[in-house]
């Protein structure tokens, strides 16, 4: 796993949330990206776009690292025939009407999430 790749692409979807800025939030997505929101699949960077503007940039949400373990699910897979690799997070998110905490569960390839798995946190 490259140094830059699951913790330096988590932390810019991160600050870009906190920025509210949706084009650098799209950026660190790869072409064929994904999220799965609690279960949702969003695929492609204009319905990436439409989730982060509606479900976060409007609804004026923060998100903060509680946790970063890149070694949760080392190396792990092979998508489109490249070696990618993936990682665990918790996030704390603030925003307009609500406070929760998520497990992100993030696949990186090259420089660029691949996936990014959004579910509700439990201890």
């Amino acid at each position: 796993m490259s140094e830059e790749s699951v913790p330096g692409v988590l932390q810019r979807i991160v600050d870009a949330i906190n920025a509210g800025d949706a084009d650098a939030f799209i950026s660190a997505f790869a072409a064929d990206g994904s999220i799965e929101d609690w279960g949702r699949v969003l695929s492609g960077a204009e319905e990436i776009r439409r989730w982060a503007v509606a479900e976060a940039i409007d609804a004026g949400a923060t998100m903060r690292m509680l946790r970063a373990d890149p070694a949760a699910e080392p190396a792990a897979h092979v998508a489109a025939g490249s070696l990618s690799d993936s990682a665990e997070a918790r996030l704390a998110w603030r925003g307009r009407g609500f406070t929760i905490e998520s497990t992100a569960s993030v696949t990186v390839r090259g420089d660029r999430a691949v996936s990014l798995r959004l579910v509700p946190y439990t201890s």
